[in-house]
């Protein structure tokens, strides 16, 4: 009985891990989706109002993953209150969060963004916001054949590993 309950949670641990692995790349597509959704909202912001850009990426990230809306709301904190600028925020965020599914192209690209917003006149910036959306737009292309790719896989191979563990075992 011993036996059986520890192959069982063998079986169920490996699964875990690869159900994990598997999870980074399924929320990597819907963060930059969401992060798209927050470029677009920017871009309005942008051109529609006078506010401040801290403000106005307050005013964008409304949106419902918690992920990028937490990020947004960071680096709009730091900016406000240590007068750093977005791209020293940006970097403090993803050294200090583990949460993100970012990866090294995606975080180039948005400090590459990060580190030229608020630097030039309106339509300036519409135009850095309009490439970085068809930058992350190419990236999120990536990120959904990787979805495709890698999901599955990583999944059964857990399933996998954890009965061949606990036939090794047996």
């Amino acid at each position: 009985m011993i036996k059986i309950i520890g192959f069982i949670i063998i079986v169920i641990s490996s699964s875990k891990i690869g159900f994990d692995l598997a999870k980074k790349y399924l929320n990597r597509s819907r963060e930059l989706k969401a992060f798209i959704y927050v470029l677009e909202r920017l871009k309005s912001e942008i051109g529609f109002s006078n506010c401040v850009i801290t403000d106005a990426l307050i005013n964008s990230s409304n949106v419902k993953n918690e992920t990028v809306k937490n990020m947004i709301n960071y680096m709009a904190e730091m900016v406000k209150e240590n007068n750093v600028s977005l791209s020293d925020a940006f970097n403090k965020y993803i050294t200090n969060d583990s949460f993100n599914s970012f990866n090294k192209t995606d975080v180039d690209e948005l400090y590459k963004f990060f580190s030229s917003v608020g630097n030039g006149d309106r339509e300036d910036e519409i135009e850095n916001i309009n490439n970085c959306i068809a930058s992350i737009k190419i990236n999120l292309r990536n990120a959904v054949e990787d979805e495709v790719k890698y999901v599955k896989l990583y999944r059964t191979s857990g399933v996998l590993a954890g009965f061949l563990i606990a036939v090794i075992l047996a």
